[in-house]
């Protein structure tokens, strides 16, 4: 078992690391790279801080620990701690209040790390750095100073990984919503390390870009969309299904749709994609449907420009997607995406959904899975009111996601009960 961090080691994963997190929302200025160095210092200067020991053998580190994230992350810490002690690790400084934090580890916002920088760990930083060839830090976005300032922060969070772990044997079993995400990636790192029981849930559809290369020894998937896509893109990761804790699946019934919802997700239509979207909107125009438009959250309605702007004009409402698809679809709605994973939710709320992608689009896989198993005439697809579509979107629902709620519960401690006895 491995118990030295080697700098040599860690400076490449360092890198890799931060490639996904919300860091890179971030300001990447020389100004606020300065700031970073600050809370750094003044870390390493306080001189009473909480020690930050991980001493149970069953964690779940959280990369997400707000909105949607919390109640993902609570739900399966409800699962865990059925039977036995399970701590949840995550930033308290970002984390809802509603979750029960166990372990405050931090972050890479500035508040938590003028808690918990440490001179031990920013010394093996500054090692790390000497060991990384400046043109390394071209993955990372930003001014030199925020480049420096992020490596050596995110490399001190790999020693205070280490040191939080260090009590650890290799019985333990590490637990996280995204491993693939800067906050949870040096802890799940460190723990393989230490033990072949590390596993990453999906807390979104997987993509190559958000989600490969797979930190943990495990992934835990929806579906078998998602099992057969590991298998073919990384093919070392072991798959284990259990579906998904936070929704609780609804059959699609016969009755002819009343509602058709567009969702935006941010993306640039091509000529082909709008074509498509016009003519289901005006089929289910036709058909006396209501229509909307739904625009991604981050996307204030009046900004849309070029073929989403002129869809809008097109559609009886234009709303802002604050809350999950899952609360305002039903059997009722008939769903078209681009590239947005959020017509699995969908799907499950009992809806007919279809991708509308052109093929040179990459998709999450199991969007790309419902474009490659639909048929090539969409309009029939979604508006036909027939009790055989139904079937087929059903199916089509079960593929994707085989169990939620309480068989999502039962399936999580079964691999749990298994995964602690390996």
């Amino acid at each position: 078992m491995t118990r030295t961090l080697v700098p040599r080691d860690v400076s490449e994963e360092v890198i890799e690391s931060l490639q996904v997190g919300d860091h890179l929302n971030n300001s990447h200025s020389t100004r606020a790279g300065l700031l970073g160095f600050v809370a750094l210092i003044i870390g390493c200067l306080r001189l009473t801080r909480r020690r930050l020991t991980i001493d149970s053998d069953l964690i779940l580190v959280v990369a997400n620990p707000v909105a949607h994230g919390e109640r993902f992350s609570g739900e399966i810490a409800s699962v865990l701690r059925r039977r036995r002690r399970a701590q949840v690790v995550t930033d308290r400084a970002v984390a809802a209040e509603s979750l029960a934090v166990d372990v405050d580890f931090p972050g890479l916002g500035l508040r938590a790390l003028s808690r918990h920088a440490t001179v031990r760990a920013v010394w093996f930083a500054l090692r790390c750095r000497a060991r990384t060839p400046r043109a390394a830090l071209a993955r990372i976005d930003g001014a030199l100073a925020w480049r420096e300032f992020l490596f050596l922060a995110q490399a001190s969070r790999y020693e205070l990984a280490f040191r939080a772990l260090s009590k650890s044997t290799e019985s333990l079993v590490a637990l996280t919503d995204f491993d693939r995400a800067a906050y949870s990636h040096p802890l799940i790192w460190v723990a393989n390390q230490f033990t072949q029981r590390t596993a990453t849930f999906f807390h979104g559809s997987p993509s190559r870009k958000n989600y490969l290369p797979v930190v943990a020894k495990f992934a835990l998937a929806w579906g078998e969309a998602q099992r057969d896509w590991l298998a073919s893109e990384s093919p070392t990761t072991s798959t284990h299904i259990v579906g998904r804790i936070d929704l609780v699946r609804r059959m699609t019934d016969s009755t002819p749709p009343r509602d058709l919802l567009i969702c935006h997700s941010a993306e640039t239509l091509d000529a082909n994609e709008e074509n498509s979207l016009r003519k289901i909107l005006e089929a289910a125009t036709s058909m006396g449907l209501r229509t909307t438009l739904r625009v991604h959250p981050s996307t204030p309605p009046e900004s849309l420009q070029g073929a989403w702007r002129r869809l809008a004009t097109s559609v009886d409402l234009v709303s802002r997607g604050t809350d999950s698809l899952s609360t305002v679809a039903g059997p009722s709605a008939v769903v078209v995406v681009v590239g947005s994973s959020s017509l699995v939710d969908a799907l499950l709320a009992g809806s007919r959904g279809a991708v509308v992608a052109s093929p040179s689009r990459e998709l999450p896989c199991d969007v790309q899975f419902v474009r490659l198993t639909q048929p090539p005439d969409l309009v029939d697809y979604l508006l036909a009111p027939t009790a055989t579509k139904s079937a087929e979107f059903d199916q089509l629902s079960a593929s994707i996601v085989a169990n939620t709620g309480d068989d999502s519960r039962e399936a999580l401690d079964t691999f749990v009960q298994r995964f602690t006895k390996r």
